[in-house]
């Protein structure tokens, strides 16, 4: 093969590399819910599975079927912890619980039974994925509508990130003002891996965290924002009888941002 014909071939080939990396690597569970709760009312909650800023949702029949398995909690406001019972919908999973108490509730889905991946024609690897998913509930009262959270949130996935709610009036946002989280690893702040951050609209962008893992970002517009994070872990293994040489954690924080 002379040096024009294998150039031409790689021209031909290379789109499609490019086609199959993005499709493998965009797909991410992430969590979305209907707004502040309110003590002894039902409360949704919706899980999606596909790539969030294309708009694109996995379906019942196809890709979403991959999700099965999940396991979705909520943990009260005094940390106690209940397994919220998930039914899977034409385009995701949904859930339902009602708050007693008043008070931040964290919503936390995982995946730790997806299948191994051979992704080495995309030079991933062979990788065993780990999904995780999180978003918080606030739930006030008649009488106190400015509930706002108050302790320390400690992080609940082996890849976590945990938005820091300080600067935050009723557990939401504001639109162009700087917003803090900081990203674990096993419990221990860490930089490391690709985070990046979704608007409603499309519009994305790459964060960097320090030392500490510290994060931040400014949103521009209002709504719910997806921020998600991939960290390959050089741990090889076998699940299910098949070989990994890479677990790949796959991190997805929802928060809400006001105008």
């Amino acid at each position: 093969m002379n040096n024009l014909t294998r150039f031409l071939k790689i021209l031909l080939v290379f789109p499609a590399l490019v086609a199959g990396y993005l499709i493998v690597s965009a797909h991410f569970i992430w969590i979305e819910t209907a707004g502040t709760a309110t003590i002894g009312k039902e409360y949704p909650v919706n899980i999606f599975f596909g790539e969030v800023n294309a708009n694109q949702k996995e379906v019942a029949g196809g890709r979403l079927d991959e999700m099965d398995g999940l396991k979705t909690v909520c943990i009260t406001p005094k940390s106690v912890e209940k397994e919220l019972q998930l039914t899977k919908q034409n385009d995701r999973f949904s859930a339902k619980f009602i708050p007693e108490e008043t008070g931040l509730y964290q919503i936390l889905t995982s995946n730790s039974v997806a299948k191994v991946m051979d992704l080495r024609k995309y030079q991933l690897g062979i990788v065993k994925p780990m999904f995780y998913a999180r978003e918080f509930v606030l739930c006030v009262s008649s009488s106190n509508t400015e509930t706002t959270q108050e302790t320390a949130i400690a992080p609940y996935f082996d890849l976590d990130l945990i938005p820091d709610f300080s600067t935050a009036k009723r557990n939401t946002f504001v639109a162009n003002q700087p917003v803090n989280f900081y990203s674990y690893f096993k419990k221990k702040p860490i930089k490391g891996g690709k985070i990046f951050a979704y608007a409603p609209n499309g519009w994305s962008k790459e964060i960097d965290a320090d030392a500490n893992g510290l994060c931040t970002f400014t949103p521009l517009w209002e709504g719910q924002y997806v921020i998600d994070w991939v960290y390959p872990e050089d741990a090889p293994g076998t699940y299910k009888e098949k070989f990994f040489e890479f677990i790949r954690h796959r991190a997805v924080l929802t928060i809400n941002v006001s105008k």
